[in-house]
């Protein structure tokens, strides 16, 4: 079905064109930082209407949906610039559509017409944010790269918009290394209720802190998203917890009670939680030792005397193997099926120098001596619990790898 035909294009003549505003709050101060300015046409009987679906049905076969389309979306932003212009301390977030980018307005390339608008508003470039919806670009990804690479260049900040929603964000993200990462709303919500979802969102956060990234969240509607959002690192929140989008712009402290009772909260239960890993951790290591001591580690009788020590060994320890200071399995590995023991040399020889957790072990005890190390917990789709590989140096050529349920 041709896009135009879902709805009714609007008669420029029949309605008013406004930008509304929805405050974006900062947590470094608990402040409105910023405004994400959206399109709103108001009907001659007063009724605000969003124009969101005029610009996301876009229907590039039809000259006129495109054309009013860019004119719209030209006037809304020389408005909104002039009403954030004057308060030095805002941020203009404006959507921008990247199918859009490459098309001539009045005879000239988009991008630089987009250009001229904010130098002719007066507002320093650096308060400017252009959202790119990143998942909507069609064309060659270089030609993307390249009109943000000149927004870039101009001193705009760059936010890439639904990140989590697209097949291909990574590589885009990756390319285009946004100034700010703004979390697909669904992907925060079913992350409350789904591991996987919060282990692709965690993931999101991890790319962020890599790319130097700050994350936006935005769609917060209640206090356990804004509490997830806090988790997952957000340096930016946005949603009708605060506000919603208003035609006019609010007092910068209006929300700062509100932030800094969560921050308040989430800081207090994120101590309490960090305290319980650490003791876990403790407990665990602890365990192991008292459990390998006495373990015959020569080579030709580890096997015995391992299997003789699995009783010693945590109850929720589930796999365990000895390797030499190489990374050379060296005896049988022990693991948990249907409840009890299982032998399986399978693996006897096989090198484990590569992975991330065995160097990691072999790094701390030549820097610090420290005998131990632990991964970060993990789901496996046959495990109830989530799990953590340990590493324990027993001496200068034996370490003992265990796999365990991470009960904290």
């Amino acid at each position: 079905m041709n896009p135009s035909t879902l709805f009714e294009l609007p008669d420029l003549n029949r309605v008013t064109l406004v930008p509304y505003f929805q405050p974006i709050l900062k947590l470094d101060d608990q402040r409105i930082c910023g405004y994400e300015s959206l399109g709103r046409m108001i009907d001659p009987e007063g009724k605000v209407s969003s124009l969101g679906p005029v610009f996301h049905n876009l229907d590039q076969e039809n000259p006129q949906h495109r054309e009013l389309s860019l004119y719209m979306d030209s006037f809304l932003q020389k408005a909104a610039l002039r009403a954030i212009a004057a308060d030095d301390e805002l941020q203009l977030f404006m959507n921008i559509m990247p199918h859009t980018l490459s098309l001539p307005e009045d005879g000239r390339p988009r991008a630089t017409r987009i250009l001229e608008r904010i130098k002719d508003s007066g507002i320093d470039p650096t308060r400017v944010v252009l959202e790119i919806t990143e998942d909507e670009f069609s064309g060659e990804l270089t030609q993307l790269v390249a009109i943000v690479d000149e927004f870039k260049s101009a001193g705009l900040l760059i936010a890439v918009d639904d990140a989590g929603a697209g097949k291909s964000d990574l590589n885009r993200i990756a390319l285009i290394r946004p100034d700010i990462i703004k979390v697909d709303l669904q992907l925060l919500r079913r992350s409350l209720h789904d591991v996987g979802f919060r282990q692709i969102l965690q993931m999101v956060s991890a790319l962020a802190h890599r790319l130097g990234s700050s994350l936006l969240f935005e769609g917060i509607e209640r206090e356990e998203e804004l509490f997830m959002a806090l988790r997952m690192g957000a340096r930016y929140l946005q949603g009708f917890l605060f506000s919603e989008a208003r035609k006019e712009t609010q007092s910068r402290a209006t929300f700062t009670d509100l932030l800094k009772r969560a921050i308040r909260e989430h800081s207090t239960f994120a101590v309490a939680e960090f305290v319980q890993s650490f003791q876990i951790k403790d407990t665990l290591v602890r365990a192991l030792r008292e459990a390998v001591v006495g373990l015959d580690l020569v080579e030709t009788s580890i096997d015995e005397s391992l299997q003789t020590n699995l009783g010693r060994f945590p109850a929720h320890m589930s796999k365990v193997a000895i390797f030499d200071e190489d990374g050379n399995q060296i005896s049988a590995e022990f693991r948990i099926e249907n409840g009890s023991w299982k032998k399986d040399t399978v693996a006897i020889s096989h090198n484990a120098s590569w992975r991330p957790y065995f160097v990691q072990a072999m790094a701390q005890r030549t820097y610090s001596n420290q005998d131990w190390y632990m991964t970060e917990p993990r789901y496996d789709v046959k495990s109830e619990f989530p799990r953590i590989v340990v590493c324990l140096v027993l001496n200068a050529s034996r370490v003992l790898v265990a796999e365990v349920d991470w009960l904290g």
